[in-house]
């Protein structure tokens, strides 16, 4: 038996298996966590899962049965921006309106835009293209 949220993080990371990059969970890279072959930066996503936030609909039941609202955020780490906008473009396609495992379908949520990173002598060597989603879920043992 595992928790529904622990589904739901499967499904999601099944649809990140279709991507031709590489995918990692961490947190919001750094010029030390960067991801290189050869020295260079090679495009790849990260996915970090935000912690349940407790939503609107209530269950009689339970705490455990309300829905809770469960964040999702991607980045699309490349050489260039438009290599990291081109891959948040891909990743909005693939996730907007999937249903991950137990779950409803994942929205799109605001707070994009693309930040850079610089190595230690302030030189840009890649760029972040962040896209966040949620999606609601409640918890419960699954088989």
């Amino acid at each position: 038996m595992t928790l529904s949220l622990n589904a739901a993080i499967v499904s999601i990371e099944t649809q990140l298996n279709t991507f031709a990059e590489d995918w990692y969970e961490d947190g919001i890279p750094t010029y030390s966590t960067l991801k290189k072959k050869g020295g260079n930066v090679v495009p790849y996503i990260v996915v970090s899962y935000g912690d349940l936030v407790q939503g609107r609909d209530r269950a009689v039941a339970g705490t455990r049965g309300d829905a809770h609202d469960f964040p999702v955020r991607f980045m699309a780490v490349a050489p260039t921006a438009k290599m990291a906008r081109q891959l948040r473009t891909r990743l909005t396609d693939k996730f907007t309106g999937f249903s991950p495992d137990h779950c409803g379908q994942m929205m799109k949520r605001g707070g994009g835009g693309i930040f850079t990173m610089t190595d230690n002598n302030d030189a840009v060597v890649a760029y972040v293209a962040p896209v966040n989603f949620r999606t609601s879920l409640t918890l419960f043992e699954v088989a």
